[in-house]
């Protein structure tokens, strides 16, 4: 009996970590490993069948939660996804949280499209607004609040497209594309000073899913110059996220990830002990992806099968790889920009372009290990 003292130290948080073969995911590791207090297990998407998952989570109980990672390609591609869109249809009752690809991958398998953003982003800055999600508690919202997210993506979940299950939680406040010597500039706010734009109740007055209710001011939801930045399941404990929060670049970062392990802390205290995990039913997911045109291709198989997604269709077109092999060019050149230039220039191909992050806006060296 009796309150908790301060000095308790809180239970580590296990956490099943899916690599989608992105170079952000043990920057995600970083993070969880502060913040859960045990390293997260890392498996890439295509090291474990659907079975394994299950004995893992299920039968063995052996993680709290799953964090989906970034990745290159497309949900809707079975080589780009792997595992994930059946973890996400059939691991109902595990606390969930995707990042960029994840994310996508969960507006994917409720039913919402992804299409082509705007325009690609490539390591840049946004400010965020949000509806007062617990994941985004103790972060301020808006324009000029100091939320400054970094993305990199070419994808987006439509908006018009969010089916009732899920609900957008958080988007760009506006079009502007922030510099990274602004990131630079410390938060002059206080903690809780910093929350200008929300006005929050008692902890204590917890809602049935852990969350406390917030109250946003002046806060407009999103529109067509506004872009999803943030969504969550409105009966499962699933979240899913655009940006990088494990970005070194990104503002609140951390405190995102340590929402998510105190949205899992309490999701778990709400299920007895001795409650039983149960795999939610396929179908309910299921129906989605047969039914949708941009999901060609996508099967998910029966409730336990090893064979997770059909194979391709033998009459879609793919892309093919065509190389070549120049001997002792690099000594004929000053490094890999002026490569690139030799072979895609503007004589060759108008629509390539060179990314390096160490020379655009003058971004710190650290940032080149994002």
């Amino acid at each position: 009996g009796g309150e908790e003292g301060p000095g308790l130290e809180e239970p580590p948080v296990r956490t099943l970590l899916i690599d989608n073969y992105d170079s952000y995911t043990y920057n995600i590791f970083q993070e969880l490993s502060v913040v859960n207090g045990v390293p997260p297990v890392v498996v890439r998407n295509d090291e474990w069948a659907w079975r394994d998952v299950y004995n893992w989570v299920y039968k063995k109980r052996a993680f709290d939660n799953i964090v989906i990672s970034p990745g290159p390609g497309s949900p809707s591609c079975p080589t780009d996804i792997g595992v994930c869109l059946r973890i996400l249809c059939e691991c109902g009752d595990i606390p969930i949280l995707g990042v960029c690809l994840g994310h996508q991958a969960l507006g994917l398998v409720h039913g919402a499209k992804i299409v082509h953003a705007p325009e690609a982003i490539h390591g840049r800055l946004s400010e965020i607004e949000h509806n007062g999600c617990y994941l985004f508690n103790h972060i301020p919202s808006g324009i000029n609040s100091g939320f400054k997210v970094v993305r990199y993506h070419s994808l987006v979940i439509e908006a018009s497209s969010l089916p009732e299950d899920l609900v957008s939680i958080a988007w760009t406040a506006s079009p502007k594309m922030l510099s990274f010597l602004d990131s630079d500039q410390p938060d002059n706010t206080p903690f809780w000073g910093s929350l200008n734009n929300l006005s929050i109740t008692d902890p204590s007055e917890r809602i049935n899913n852990g969350e406390v209710p917030i109250t946003i001011n002046n806060t407009s939801k999103p529109d067509g110059h506004k872009i999803v930045m943030g969504i969550k399941h409105s009966s499962m404990p699933h979240y899913g996220v655009q940006f990088h929060p494990e970005s070194v670049a990104t503002h609140y970062g951390r405190q995102i990830f340590q929402n998510f392990k105190r949205i899992t802390t309490d999701f778990g205290s709400q299920s007895s002990l001795f409650q039983e995990r149960k795999v939610h039913s396929i179908d309910q997911c299921n129906y989605v992806l047969k039914g949708l045109s941009h999901t060609e291709g996508l099967e998910l198989g029966d409730s336990v099968g090893v064979h997770m997604l059909a194979e391709r269709n033998i009459k879609k077109k793919y892309l093919r790889l065509r190389w070549k092999r120049i001997d002792n060019f690099l000594s004929r050149t000053n490094g890999s920009e002026d490569i690139f230039s030799e072979l895609f220039g503007h004589q060759n191909a108008e629509d390539t372009f060179w990314l390096d992050s160490s020379s655009v806006d003058q971004v710190p060296n650290q940032l080149t290990l994002d």
